[in-house]
């Protein structure tokens, strides 16, 4: 149960933290470099096909980290 949570938290984490970060940046593309609406759109479009690889990162992370804990707790070194 712990890992499933710990997954889910992950890939929650990353996805809030790649929200802020995706719109962010392109909200400051299009005041700053963009020069027409398509532009804008195209800028959109990478943000949202970056964002679901980047929350799924989020959620390998925290399992593999997860499991790197586990096993290092049970280690009797």
């Amino acid at each position: 149960m712990k890992r499933i949570l710990h997954t889910v938290a992950g890939t929650l984490l990353f996805a809030l933290l790649g929200f802020a970060l995706g719109s962010g940046l392109t909200g400051w593309y299009s005041d700053h470099l963009a020069r027409s609406d398509a532009d804008i759109n195209t800028a959109a479009g990478v943000f949202l096909l970056l964002w679901v690889p980047f929350a799924a990162l989020g959620g390998y992370l925290a399992d593999r980290w997860h499991r790197n804990r586990r096993g290092a707790a049970s280690d009797p070194r």
